[in-house]
């Protein structure tokens, strides 16, 4: 058999790989002191600028800042080392809010480990690139402990349904509205269950009636055990099935009970008709439903969650956020407890085309260069780099970005004022479809090109196949 040589170009990729022609070249900036606010930011030098993959941009910048609102400190123009990712708006690469699988609660993990398993949990897709999110219970001080401050949205599964507090939401829409925040979140006054088939498509959303009651007629009563605090202690309210009619979910994927009204669950249904005391994270359907059992007792995939609606119904993905920086492209000034401190930053935000920027700063290593920043020089700096929008999110020894190398590892970016990463509640992620493409069958006149994944919601067209044979290229 002749030997084939094929190039693919899958055009509907297209976007994800081109550059920003406005770009100066390698490692030239604009070394202009930027005033802002009550605050002054000044580029030294450039370490860093290159486009690593999909047209995503990296920066890593030598600056010096400063700030008149800032709380015990020297008022001069001191070091800081940022990292930046200027992400392209795009409908195939996505921005994903994550937090990690755990069946029964919430777990934190770093940010290496969060990439794993969501590349584990999403067959197909890669993450390219990401930083820390939320602010979390890091003391365990919940009654369900380790959790987000604010909502958590997982590729439209709606984890944590919480309005208080401020929020981004992604709309990966591949438009200029890419990202939603400084809105109010609103959500469903009721949950929804929702049916699955095999392949895991929806086939039918009902409404829950109660919980932890009996139903009557047609309703629908969702049965789960919940933590409470008492005192400081935290104790277990638990829950008993009953004989009849219930549609027990035991090995769930997630159950995760924030109080006895809220509840986010997905699971198989593995027992029917069986009294049980469920433990925390398991959850039960239970009804005289006529056409509700009909679809339950082919023991499906099931969810239960409260639904978005309003300012973020379009946002698939939505993580909780700290103050709001920069509006309009003006400085927003703002002030809480850390405000006028200066700390390992994390941020992110929006420009006017689209595009998210994720931004790190050092800090608590004034030794190496790295003071951290107030708020104030946090918006000074956004604004330097051409953001309209932006939001503080976590910081301290969460602050911590990490890019995907060749090997398919991934690299921590900055300097963690921890030493090294810290284990936080949630990350937000630059993920793209892993395209692997397999020849399976080539003759003299044909070939057959398969794409072997288990990839969701992403769809080739427009291929175009370059054959090249002997020298001769068709």
């Amino acid at each position: 058999m002749k030997k084939i040589f094929i190039t693919i170009l899958a055009f509907s990729f297209a976007i994800i790989f081109a550059s920003n022609l406005n770009l100066k070249a390698e490692n030239e900036f604009d070394d202009t002191l930027y005033s802002a606010g009550d605050s002054q930011y000044q580029v030294t030098d450039r370490l860093s600028d290159e486009m690593i993959d999909y047209g995503i941009r990296y920066i890593n910048d030598l600056a010096v800042s400063k700030s008149t609102t800032q709380i015990g400190g020297t008022n001069t123009l001191d070091p800081q080392v940022v990292n930046l990712l200027e992400v392209p708006t795009s409908s195939v690469m996505k921005i994903v809010n994550w937090t990690y699988s755990s069946s029964s609660g919430w777990t934190t993990q770093t940010l290496t480990k969060l990439a794993q398993d969501f590349e584990f949990n999403n067959p197909g897709w890669v993450v390219i690139a990401g930083i820390n999110g939320d602010f979390f219970d890091i003391n365990s001080n919940g009654a369900l402990p380790k959790q987000t401050t604010g909502a958590a949205v997982n590729n439209g599964e709606v984890v944590r349904a919480v309005s208080s507090g401020r929020q981004v939401g992604f709309t990966n829409d591949g438009t200029t509205n890419s990202l939603i925040g400084g809105k109010e979140l609103k959500f469903t006054d009721y949950h929804t269950l929702t049916i699955y088939d095999e392949n895991e498509e929806v086939i039918a959303n009902y409404k829950v009636d109660k919980f932890n009651e009996t139903p009557t007629g047609d309703e629908i009563s969702l049965y789960f055990s919940y933590y409470v605090l008492n005192e400081g202690n935290r104790e277990t309210i638990t829950s008993t099935t009953p004989a009849e009619n219930s549609y027990l979910i035991e090995g769930q994927e997630r159950g995760y009970a924030t109080n006895n009204k809220q509840m986010y669950g997905k699971g198989v249904v593995s027992s029917i008709d069986k009294q049980a005391e469920l433990f925390v994270g398991q959850f039960a359907i239970v009804t005289e439903n006529e056409e509700v059992k009909a679809l339950l007792n082919n023991m499906p995939m099931v969810r239960i969650q409260q639904d978005i609606i309003g300012d973020y119904a379009e946002c698939d993905n939505i993580s909780g956020c700290g103050a709001q920086l920069v509006l309009n492209g003006e400085h927003q000034t703002t002030s809480d407890g850390m405000s006028h401190y200066r700390h390992p930053r994390t941020v992110i935000g929006k420009k006017a085309d689209g595009s998210i920027v994720m931004v790190t700063v050092d800090g608590r290593q004034n030794a190496k260069g790295m003071y951290g920043m107030t708020y104030d020089e946090l918006s000074t700096m956004m604004m330097y780099y051409g953001v309209e929008e932006a939001y503080n999110l976590d910081g301290g020894g969460s602050t911590t970005m990490i890019i995907r190398n060749n090997q398919g590892g991934k690299n921590e970016k900055n300097s963690p004022s921890d030493g090294g990463e810290r284990h936080d509640a949630n990350a937000i992620f630059v993920v793209v479809p892993e395209m692997k493409l397999y020849i399976d069958e080539v003759t003299d006149t044909t070939l057959e090109i398969s794409y072997l994944s288990k990839c969701k919601n992403v769809s080739i067209s427009n291929v175009s196949a370059t054959v090249t044979t002997e020298g001769h290229t068709d």
